[in-house]
């Protein structure tokens, strides 16, 4: 018997991505996340409410977009959609969105440069330096919450 063909799915169109199912956000686009109701609310302020477009911000043809705290790359997917040949630098901290974030951003912004900043050892290789420790609280399923103060009250240590 001989192969005459075979069918690869492309992963823009695949319900399941890097083995997490993708959300479908109200105006088309499929990302994988963490927390469906942090996803909706990124989603409403990137989106609907433009709200990082207020003020005189806008993103010209060709433009170079840096995003420190890219999250799973919402905002990032905003700007890759707003203007045509944007490139886009992205900084997470957060390893569990960042994981997010390069997924994401390979199903939609080919021009997405991807960095994982301050996790995977970069702390620790900083403190080193300075000759003082750090421990940072990462929460898994609230991806805008990081802190150095996990028993700290709410709202203090938190970025």
């Amino acid at each position: 018997m001989r192969l005459f063909a075979y069918v690869v799915l492309d992963p823009r169109h695949a319900a399941v991505v890097a083995g997490r199912e993708r959300h479908v956000l109200p105006n088309g686009l499929a990302v994988v996340d963490l927390n469906r109701s942090e996803t909706e609310l990124l989603y409403t302020e990137s989106f609907e409410q433009e709200r990082y477009f207020q003020r005189g911000v806008e993103i010209a043809d060709g433009a170079c977009v840096i995003d420190v705290g890219a999250n799973i790359g919402l905002f990032a997917l905003a700007a890759h959609f707003r203007a045509a040949g944007v490139t886009i630098h992205t900084f997470e901290s957060n390893p569990f969105a960042f994981d997010l974030l390069q997924v994401n951003a390979g199903l939609y912004g080919s021009t997405f440069a991807r960095i994982a900043w301050g996790c995977r050892g970069c702390l620790r290789r900083y403190h080193a330096r300075s000759a003082r420790t750090c421990r940072w609280w990462l929460a898994p399923r609230a991806m805008r919450t990081k802190s150095r103060w996990p028993s700290a009250p709410r709202g203090h240590g938190a970025i």
